[in-house]
């Protein structure tokens, strides 16, 4: 399904309540609203901006018949994430070979490049490979306390313990690793933590 996000009787999102579960792909359409882009694209549904090209049309139809997602997780999940509209999103949807994680954002220690894929490392130690590369992470958690320190590493700043000086540097993080800071991302990394 085709649902825009605002129409002239409502939205698209009430469209969905009154239908309930979801038993289909639904690609969301929109010409601005910011937030739910970010709630959209946090629980993996996808989504064109209009005015909307063919080749954009052509690649969200084969992502949705891609999906492995379950719909209606993707919804419970873009739901919540909606209604905390004031404050960080609470979940995120991980697509993974076999299925797909539901995790909490605050839960995410840092995150590694892995050729296409890339690594999430949570609290515990817990790993989980996603199908998706690092820059599109970097993007989505650009307002969540989430910092580029290498080519290779996002790291959530909740989860820094100690800086250890050197060209770049070093941070040590909550679940004990120690990750090299590039030179070019230093002053980015000291701006975060006012030094």
């Amino acid at each position: 399904m085709f649902l825009d996000v605002e129409m002239p009787l409502g939205s698209g999102f009430d469209l969905l309540d009154m239908l309930g579960t979801a038993s289909f792909d639904i690609i969301f359409t929109t010409a601005h609203d910011r937030y739910a882009l970010r709630a959209i694209k946090f629980c993996a549904l996808d989504y064109l901006l209009k005015p909307v090209g063919v080749t954009e049309l052509r690649e969200a139809v084969a992502k949705a018949q891609r999906q492995n997602a379950p719909v209606a997780a993707q919804l419970h999940t873009f739901y919540d994430n909606l209604r905390e509209r004031n404050g960080p999103a609470g979940k995120v949807v991980l697509p993974t070979m076999q299925g797909f994680e539901v995790v909490e954002v605050a839960r995410v220690v840092r995150c590694q490049a892995d050729d296409n894929y890339t690594l999430f490392v949570l609290e515990g130690k817990e790993k989980i490979l996603v199908s998706r590369t690092l820059k599109e992470y970097e993007e989505l958690f650009s307002d969540y306390g989430f910092i580029r320190i290498h080519q290779s590493h996002l790291i959530n700043a909740a989860h820094v313990k100690r800086y250890i000086k050197g060209s770049g540097g070093y941070v040590q993080l909550t679940d004990d690793s120690i990750i090299e800071v590039s030179r070019r991302k230093k002053d980015e990394l000291m701006k975060r933590f006012h030094t």
